[in-house]
């Protein structure tokens, strides 16, 4: 997940991985749950209004006398409560249950052990998706015309991860004007806790096309109104992306369809989600495609290789430099290598990313697997994991092809990283990523990680003068 207030910005990766995402219009109408798979634990039924989500909650089983139910305080927010209302509990009797709310973001119930039924709204708390306020684009966007919201944003659902397993049968209803409600889930769905959380849900009135990505169906979706670039150009340029970077990683990171939204952010709300299944991106309707500073390209293509790194290629917060960097490495070069932006602007971006780095007052004593768990503490933090994460993806870059004498780059060692199993099973760390350097180039490569990830020595990099000095030592072509 990428949010970007201007730049620098700051992004959180959602990396739990969602069995099935079919896109939500290709869905069988009748049915929460098949005929011959028994009855889930729980029960979840959306309904979109045209002012309001209502959600209901049926939980049958969970083996607890007092249950905590939570909404998320996903990106490091804890006030999502806001948008919920009316919250109610009731036992199988239709006897209301007394809740206990505790002001932030947990609801506890009396249960019993036996089962019980939650529903409460979520109402509308601003009136555009970017909002007023620099964080409003998180919460639940619920508009007359149409709508968008985050699982994280909306859901109370049991916080306690021993049921993030637990199966769901998942139900999404909205009245017929909006004649379209699009997901990564799917309106009539099984499911589990740990999928559902992440829920992604649009609905209403977005121009949309479908394209075939190697058996799989992707659709983009874009928010109607007044945009500077057409809806079709939009469309075409996310979609030359998302292929470029296939054909780069040489893999499909996603076994089902994906659900890709653009939606109208503003002048100072610009950015991306990416959570399995589906990728959000928000900018200002009236920046150029190319605008330095705020580039929607950019967005685009940080946004669409999470897609491989982070989601299909697992990481956690000592990896932030590798997970943001190298995705922050990559939206640039796929631009580059597909002539979206010119060698001049390349050249631009690099050059900034160096003289970012130097200033940033934390780049020469916190070493950058730290900055992980310091990532939400200042901008300044957030900023040098994506500076210095893409300044190593560089000189790693570099480094590749000299000790291979150009028989390999960048790219096949990422290859190696997205189909190695057991890295796929246990997340990329620092202990397989030099495995996998040593065993691509033959070199050592302790001594470069304990230095510039492990350590806090200077990069050994200079802005360059020209853009084709600088292409000389990356991998332009695919």
């Amino acid at each position: 997940m990428c949010w970007k207030r201007l730049l620098p910005g700051w992004c959180l990766l959602v990396t739990f991985l969602l069995g099935s995402n079919q896109i939500a219009a290709e869905r069988p109408a009748a049915g929460g749950e098949a005929a011959d798979e028994e009855p889930a634990t729980v029960h979840c039924q959306i309904e979109i209004l045209r002012d309001a989500i209502v959600v209901e909650l049926l939980i049958r089983e969970h083996g607890q006398e007092v249950l905590d139910l939570q909404i998320s305080d996903w990106a490091g927010r804890n006030d999502y409560s806001q948008s919920i209302s009316d919250l109610r509990a009731y036992d199988a009797d239709g006897n209301e249950l007394q809740v206990d709310f505790d002001g932030l973001r947990t609801w506890r119930v009396p249960t019993s052990q036996q089962p019980f039924t939650l529903t409460y709204r979520v109402h509308p708390t601003k009136n555009s998706f970017a909002g007023e306020d620099t964080w409003d684009f998180l919460y639940p966007t619920i508009l007359e015309s149409h709508g968008l919201a985050w699982g994280p944003t909306f859901l109370v659902l049991p916080g306690d991860e021993t049921f993030k397993d637990t199966r769901v049968s998942l139900s999404i209803t909205a009245p017929e004007h909006y004649e379209r409600v699009f997901s990564n889930i799917g309106q009539q769905q099984q499911t589990n806790l740990g999928e559902l959380r992440y829920l992604f849900l649009a609905w209403g009135d977005y121009h949309y096309r479908d394209f075939p990505l190697d058996g799989r169906t992707v659709r983009l979706i874009v928010e109607a109104g007044d945009w500077k670039t057409s809806p079709a150009t939009l469309i075409n340029l996310a979609s030359r992306i998302l292929v470029s970077q296939a054909n780069s990683m040489g893999i499909i990171p996603f076994n089902e369809d994906l659900l890709i939204s653009l939606t109208m952010g503003s002048s100072s709300v610009m950015g991306g989600t990416a959570v399995p299944g589906a990728v959000s991106l928000y900018f200002d309707p009236a920046t150029e495609l190319t605008d330095h500073g705020s580039l929607p390209a950019y967005l685009i293509a940080h946004e669409f290789f999470h897609l491989w790194n982070g989601i299909h290629l697992r990481l956690f917060g000592h990896m932030n430099w590798f997970k943001e960097g190298f995705t922050d490495y990559y939206a640039y070069l796929t631009l580059l290598r597909e002539g979206i932006v010119s060698p001049d602007d390349y050249l631009r971006w690099f050059n900034r990313a160096v003289s970012a780095y130097r200033q940033n007052p934390f780049a020469l004593n916190t070493p950058v697997e730290d900055q992980g768990e310091l990532f939400w503490s200042s901008d300044q933090f957030r900023d040098l994991v994506y500076r210095k994460g893409a300044l190593i993806a560089f000189l790693m870059d570099r480094q590749i092809r000299t000790l291979t004498e150009h028989r390999s780059t960048l790219d096949d060692l990422m290859s190696v990283l997205m189909t190695d199993e057991k890295i796929l099973e246990e997340g990329l760390t620092h202990a397989n990523l030099l495995v996998a350097l040593e065993e691509l180039t033959g070199s050592a490569w302790d001594n470069f990680l304990e230095d510039y990830v492990n350590g806090t020595e200077p990069l050994p990099v200079e802005e360059f003068e020209s853009a084709e000095d600088l292409l000389s030592h990356i991998s332009t072509s695919i």
